[in-house]
């Protein structure tokens, strides 16, 4: 089974803009709130939330 990727274009929690994700200007917190919604199920995915929450945890 395939699933969705969280940063695709047609996910429910990203932005409705024309380029799919999230938009460029976030606040901390936004961006927190953002990441708090995805829940990777790889390995690869598991470690590039981990990574976003450290980048955002330096903001």
């Amino acid at each position: 089974m395939r699933t969705t990727p969280a940063w695709s274009p047609s996910c429910t929690n990203c932005s409705s803009n024309s380029s799919g994700g999230a938009k460029k200007s976030l606040s901390a917190a936004q961006a927190k709130a953002l990441l708090a919604t995805v829940r990777p199920r790889d390995v690869v995915g598991k470690a590039r939330r981990r990574v976003a929450a450290e980048l955002i945890s330096d903001l």
